[in-house]
């Protein structure tokens, strides 16, 4: 079997395509769950490992793990921050988790759930991941499909602690079981989602939440061009607490009022405070006191779009452009 572990280089530094791109400065790691063997290095194709907890275990900082197209039936976690620790395996930071996808935007890719476990697919505890690449499917063992971490005590080891995480180009899936998709537990900052597509998360449930919150807000956060397609909930940070974004970016989404679900809350950011909410399609009605829109206090709401001209005729022109902001929670 040939090595693609580094198909090409700029600089010495390998560059593989796919998946948004990848840049891997350190160690390549790869999982195929077809032809891999746990007891193999994962440094290459030939000796790639089977699962993906076997090269989450082995990580460091920067060091990128590729997945070959499969279904993984595993429930996941990262290395907690390392504090001032030694370094030691499986404590990684800045790490790239790429699901091996022949395009952007990824259809028939590594496919991840949980049918055994009790909290999320997958959990990400140390900072500066990018989860890339992957078709992520709620099932009977997780609730949530992916959720960040972060503890409001981090800075020594053992602690949950995943501020700058990145999630990109992957299909989060809500209708096997009833889940929500991408979860926001203690307030990580600095956190990107960018060009997703949540697909068909359902009552009670949401594409995006924010579980626990105790202290603050996730704040300096990049919520930019998602696609929320036949969900019941999009960005709905008021599911479980009142915990919006602070001083966050929200630009640029689509959320489709459904094929199957009829969309009850497109954006709630209850709790929240002045983030940019721009450019977004809001589909269903948009009016300043129903609720399916919610602001956070001191939000600016400029220039999104809506074809809902009736009841929120004074809400939104002619156009289709919102001139007024939603109540605020």
């Amino acid at each position: 079997m040939t090595d693609f572990s580094h198909p090409f280089s700029v600089g010495g530094v390998p560059v593989i395509p796919g998946s948004g791109g990848v840049v891997a400065y350190r160690l390549v790691y790869f999982v195929d769950g077809t032809f891999g063997n746990d007891s193999n290095t994962g440094l290459s194709l030939a000796e790639a490992k089977a699962t993906i907890q076997a090269a989450l275990d082995l990580v460091r900082d920067q060091d990128t793990i590729i997945v070959m197209r499969g279904s993984y039936d595993e429930a996941l976690t990262t290395g907690q921050l390392i504090g001032t620790s030694a370094m030691v395996d499986g404590r990684g930071r800045y790490v790239n988790l790429i699901g091996a996808s022949p395009t952007p935007m990824p259809f028939d890719t590594p496919q991840l759930y949980n049918v055994s476990g009790a909290t999320a697919t997958l959990r990400m505890r140390s900072p500066g991941w990018r989860l890339s690449g992957f078709r992520i499917v709620g099932d009977t063992g997780s609730p949530i499909c992916v959720r960040i971490e972060f503890d409001q005590a981090a800075g020594t080891a053992s602690t949950d602690w995943a501020p700058g995480t990145t999630v990109d180009h992957c299909v989060f899936y809500g209708a096997v079981d009833n889940c929500s998709g991408l979860d926001f537990q203690g307030a990580p900052p600095d956190v990107r989602i960018l060009d997703n597509i949540f697909e068909l998360f359902e009552t009670g449930f949401a594409a995006m939440t924010c579980s626990a919150s105790p202290v603050a807000n996730a704040n300096r956060c990049s919520i930019l061009r998602n696609q929320f397609i036949d969900c019941v909930g999009a960005i709905d940070m008021n599911l479980t607490q009142g915990s919006g974004f602070n001083a966050s970016m929200i630009i640029g989404n689509v959320i489709n009022d459904g094929h199957v679900n009829t969309l009850v809350t497109g954006i709630d950011l209850t709790g929240g405070n002045d983030n940019e909410v721009h450019d977004n399609y809001l589909s269903g009605e948009y009016t300043t006191d129903l609720g399916r829109y919610v602001a956070g206090s001191g939000d600016d709401w400029s220039a999104n779009h809506s074809m809902d001209t009736g009841a929120a005729a004074t809400s939104v022109d002619a156009s289709g452009r919102t001139v007024k902001i939603p109540q605020a929670g």
